[in-house]
């Protein structure tokens, strides 16, 4: 058997392995040409049935695939854990929310938070992991599919970078509403003109590269700004500014 043909079903059933190869990146069709630094073992032009099932089989996708279907679970119990009766992983904002006594020996109390900007960012990241999972999977379907799913793929990237902004930006600037609507629309303003130049079809081909990872650069670079402004209006010092520069990078990897 070749190494490109490792993959498919049932060593006796030959038909169905010569059907559903794996191809090397010369033998591709036009449209699936996206990295030409990944060499070996595409699948092109495959059934949904046989694509489905390569989510258990060893492909150039298979991490890609794994990694994104593993973090949406991850997302998941993190959800389902902040709804139910299990410990919430919330609750560690309100560990920032003390208000400190000055000398009077009683213990700080807590402040209610509002938990929705968080529900925000689990929901845009598990739509995130989601749509990367079908892209990686099923791209290989069709030209058409495939289109509409690297279209989706970038979408998430997206949604997930806009809602990575909301818990951080809501809860810091939670005494400043004015600056909080005033961030908080702005990106989600850029978020969907981003969502609207990644809906171009002529986007998602790999000689957009560049742009793509422009659009998501600029997007992630949105919060230096904004915790350069929490900095000042914190502090008023040099001091503050230096302080929410770490932050501002801390929250940019996170995005």
């Amino acid at each position: 058997m070749d190494e490109t043909e490792f993959l498919n079903s049932s060593p006796t059933e030959k038909k169905e392995r010569n059907k559903f190869p794996l191809l090397r990146y010369e033998e591709l069709p036009e449209y699936m040409k996206d990295n030409e630094y990944i060499l070996n073992y595409y699948r092109a032009e495959w059934s949904l049935k046989h694509a489905f099932v390569s989510l258990f089989l060893c492909h150039n996708e298979s991490l890609n695939i794994w990694t994104h279907v593993i973090g949406f679970v991850a997302f998941l119990v993190l959800t389902v854990a902040n709804l139910t009766e299990f410990y919430q992983v919330a609750d560690f904002i309100n560990l920032s929310k003390w208000v400190f006594p000055s000398d009077t020996g009683t213990p700080p109390p807590l402040i209610d938070t509002p938990r929705w900007p968080l529900f925000v960012f689990l929901c845009g990241s598990m739509f995130c992991f989601v749509s990367s999972s079908l892209c990686h999977l099923f791209s290989c379907h069709s030209q058409h599919l495939n289109c509409l799913l690297s279209q989706l793929d970038y979408i998430g990237i997206a949604v997930m970078i806009i809602t990575s902004f909301f818990p951080p930006i809501y809860y810091l600037f939670e005494c400043d509403t004015i600056w909080q609507y005033v961030y908080l629309t702005t990106i989600s303003i850029l978020g969907v003109l981003a969502v609207i130049i990644l809906l171009s079809p002529k986007r998602t081909r790999g000689k957009y590269r560049f742009i793509r990872t422009i659009i998501f650069v600029a997007m992630g670079l949105f919060g230096g700004p904004c915790f350069m402004l929490l900095g000042y209006l914190r502090s008023g010092s040099l001091v503050g500014l230096i302080w929410l520069d770490i932050v501002t990078k801390y929250f940019m990897f996170l995005s």
